[in-house]
């Protein structure tokens, strides 16, 4: 709080009055947004946006969920890492944020069946564990293959709140908000700014507020947001085991009634977004390795996207100019990275405390 002395009340001389540093007078608060990207990011911030009293635009130039979002399901699951770093302590408040806000999105197709979680070599799964069990703990393959519904290949991890969900209904359930006006199918190629606030290439009008959720870097040239691309495909085959829960390997083992999501891939090299039956055995390997019963049925179909990460996995998030922010560079872990991003870029936009600690603010 700032505090100063001002003509006192009534009878007193003098009094103290004090203002929270960084909240914005309802007038200086933007009144209209444009977010660029309608998938799990751009969704989110759009939302964030829109509930706080913001009218928002979002710009999608394809359709929702057209790039990684438009997975059949994803996974939902902390980061594990072998020492306490920024980046575990980022997924686990992430994480929490996201199931308690799941239950109240209407209309989003999900499930929570917990995961088993099978170390690879050298990932200090065990070490990581110094956690509340209610988040993960430690069980033998034994337990694992009760708990999973079928014989798993050595012992690991059980987190009880795992969860899948269908990407496409997240984003479309987020974008349902009367504040929000969704244009799809339309690219966004260039940004300027001026006294009258932002304006994109493409939209008519001026937006006081400008949130990059796209892995489009035309749109941030001149700003040092490095950004890496890998390509992954998920595989869709037949249900092959009475799988219970999520099975997290290499990759993930998602059981979705008659059939099953196996993936990802990922290729730092081929950007094609191609479907190869080379991915398809990649999948299906890493799914016979975790489950040793695993029934390698030949896959339905697949889909591949490309990810955006960072150098440190850490996605970019937040404030980088007047009136402009960013949501990218989420990699695999959009689905519980986003969610929580969006609220970060909604209270520095409208002066509220943001709800970051210190060593997350870097």
């Amino acid at each position: 709080f700032a505090m100063r002395k001002v003509t006192g009340f009534a009878h007193k001389r003098d009094m103290l009055v004090g203002a929270r540093e960084g909240v914005r007078a309802a007038a200086q608060m933007p009144r209209t947004a444009l977010v660029i990207g309608a998938g799990i990011a751009g969704s989110s911030a759009a939302r964030a946006l829109a509930e706080r009293g913001i009218a928002v635009t979002v710009a999608e130039a394809a359709q929702v969920a057209a790039g990684a979002s438009g997975n059949p399901v994803g996974a939902l699951y902390p980061q594990l890492t072998k020492y306490y770093t920024p980046a575990t302590a980022w997924h686990l408040i992430a994480y929490a944020y996201m199931l308690r806000q799941l239950p109240r999105w209407e209309g989003v197709r999900w499930g929570q069946t917990g995961m088993v979680r099978l170390p690879r070599e050298g990932d200090g799964l065990a070490a990581s564990l110094q956690l509340d069990p209610a988040i993960a703990r430690m069980v033998s393959a034994a337990e694992a293959e009760a708990i999973a519904g079928c014989r798993v290949a050595r012992d690991g991890a059980f987190l009880p709140h795992g969860a899948w969900v269908e990407p496409a209904s997240l984003c479309r359930a987020l974008l349902a908000h009367e504040r929000i006006t969704l244009r799809e199918a339309v690219p966004v190629r260039a940004l300027t700014h001026s006294a009258q606030g932002w304006q994109a290439e493409g939209i008519e009008g001026h937006f006081e507020a400008v949130v990059v959720a796209t892995a489009n870097t035309e749109l941030l040239k001149g700003y040092p947001l490095p950004l890496g691309h890998s390509a992954g495909q998920v595989s869709v085959v037949p249900s092959g085991a009475p799988l219970r829960c999520i099975v997290s390997h290499r990759g993930y083992v998602i059981p979705q009634g008659e059939v099953t999501l196996v993936g990802a891939t990922y290729d730092h090299d081929d950007f094609s977004r191609r479907v190869t039956d080379a991915n398809h055995d990649e999948n299906r390997r890493h799914a016979k390795e975790a489950l040793p019963d695993w029934q390698n049925a030949a896959p339905m179909s697949g889909r591949t996207a490309l990810r955006a990460s960072t150098p440190d996995r850490l996605p970019y998030v937040g404030h980088v100019a007047d009136g402009l922010y960013v949501s990218i560079g989420h990699g695999s872990r959009g689905l519980i990275s986003a969610p929580w991003a969006a609220q970060i870029i909604a209270a520095q936009a409208t002066g509220d405390m943001v709800p970051l600690t210190p060593e997350l603010r870097a």
